[in-house]
């Protein structure tokens, strides 16, 4: 939502699907089919509101194929990505979409990163990992610009309340 923001603004913006295993990018833009290359390297797929964007998605036969990639490629496929980003003018602002794991390090070694923006939820466990990624930053010298916390304020009407001891259900 950043990237399209700052597309309204007049920006040229991109987005890089870094979550190999798990690429969500296009699928939120509604983006289909394959991206296409030139001599320069491969080139964005665009939304219809303009964002740009890269994504393991985007090279699958099938949008629903799973990547089944072991470690060392997915980081292969990230430092790919950022080699046919790097150095391009195809966007002024780049927002990558980072899963947990190491991908962020592989990122933060393959691209001058001018800070990160956190994106989390209001759960335990979650909280616990995002303060992992944030010390992460920090001890590679990246800094954090903000955090964003999802669901914050959310109710939701309808919810159903599980007791897993009395196995019973009631809707909020």
């Amino acid at each position: 939502m950043m990237a399209v923001g700052m597309t309204r603004k007049g920006y040229s913006c991109g987005v890089l699907d870094a979550d190999i295993t798990g690429p969500s990018i296009p699928k939120t833009f509604g983006v289909h089919g394959q991206l296409e290359g030139c001599e320069e390297g491969i080139l964005p797929a665009r939304s219809e509101g303009g964002v740009q964007m890269i994504s393991i998605n985007l090279v699958l036969p099938h949008e629903d194929d799973p990547v089944i990639y072991r470690g060392p490629i997915i980081a292969e496929t990230v430092k790919q990505f950022c080699l046919t980003l790097y150095g391009t003018t195809w966007t002024s602002c780049l927002s990558i979409c980072l899963p947990e794991r190491d991908v962020p390090l592989t990122v933060f070694q393959s691209l001058p990163v001018d800070g990160i923006i956190v994106v989390t939820s209001p759960q335990d466990l979650v909280s616990m990992i995002v303060g992992k990624a944030v010390k992460m930053a920090k001890m590679m010298n990246i800094p954090v610009l903000g955090i964003v916390e999802n669901y914050s304020y959310l109710a939701c009407p309808g919810l159903v309340r599980l007791s897993i001891d009395r196995c019973t259900a009631t809707y909020v």
